[in-house]
């Protein structure tokens, strides 16, 4: 229990880098693609309900800013 972030990242079988990418994800579901250093395209984007499901580069991007 000291560790909250671990533990929760460890239930949904996921690392605790790919849960807080998820987590940032779920609360802002917007595309993260940068412009330049200070603009992100901030297009609304589907929510992924489930940690396990989520793809950084994909389910946080619109479909223009898709890693391939």
């Amino acid at each position: 229990q000291q560790k909250p972030m671990q533990y929760v990242a460890h239930k949904c079988a996921v690392s605790q880098t790919h849960y807080e990418q998820w987590l940032e994800h779920y609360e802002n579901p917007v595309c993260t693609a940068l412009y330049n250093s200070d603009t992100a395209c901030g297009l609304p984007l589907a929510r992924e309900s489930k940690p396990s499901s989520f793809v950084d580069g994909h389910s946080n991007r619109c479909s223009k800013h898709k890693k391939a």
